[in-house]
């Protein structure tokens, strides 16, 4: 059973009933650890043509925009706030996925990356999906994160390893491009976490 939220209100779909919404759609948009949604919910409004899955374990994060997409319902038909981290999601649905500022686990799952977990986001995914995933730490302002979780020192560098590459082949995901963001950059993202991240102190995002 998937749990979802519609404005403020948690409902319940079968594995059916959630194929059912999704039919017809050009392409289905999987954004995970969604946070309040905004990122979605903007796109859903730009592109009717493709749905987007907002996925996030808080509910309480998504309310505000669930009631605002609810509200615009008819308009707005393309969207669908999901209550979970990665699992209970119906597998191989997925055009994109999107891992966007990750933290705790799932950021560890990406950058070390571990199998046990990567393999969870793979599951959501249709064959030949693309997955973009937008990470950022730094020594200066997450050292308790950085400690308690052993994470690497990240730069384009560490990322551009065969070692990391190769871990990521044999999970079957291929890597296509890395590049880093500025905070710059970043400022038109339609996120409120991103923008938060970008109006803040300067680092670097990969």
């Amino acid at each position: 059973m998937i749990r979802i939220l519609v404005g403020k209100n948690e409902e319940v779909l079968n594995e059916e009933s959630f194929k059912n919404i999704i039919h017809g759609f050009k392409n289905i948009y999987v954004d995970i650890g969604t946070g309040s949604g905004t990122y979605v919910y903007k796109k859903a409004i730009k592109n009717p043509d493709i749905f987007f899955i907002g996925m996030d374990p808080v509910k309480e994060n998504m309310i505000e925009i669930s009631s605002k997409a609810q509200k615009k319902y008819k308009k707005i038909h393309n969207i669908l706030f999901i209550i979970s981290a990665i699992e209970n999601i119906p597998s191989f649905i997925a055009d994109e996925v999107t891992v966007y500022f990750p933290w705790g686990i799932l950021l560890e799952a990406i950058v070390k990356p571990i199998e046990s977990m990567m393999q969870k986001i793979i599951y959501i995914a249709k064959d030949n999906a693309s997955f973009d995933f937008i990470t950022t730490y730094s020594e200066d302002f997450d050292g308790n994160q950085i400690k308690n979780r052993e994470l690497p020192e990240i730069n384009l560098e560490y990322f551009g390893k065969e070692e990391y590459s190769e871990k990521l082949k044999k999970m079957g995901l291929i890597m296509q491009h890395i590049y880093e963001l500025s905070n710059n950059e970043l400022k038109n993202f339609n996120s409120q976490w991103a923008k938060k991240l970008a109006f803040g102190k300067s680092r670097l995002f990969f």
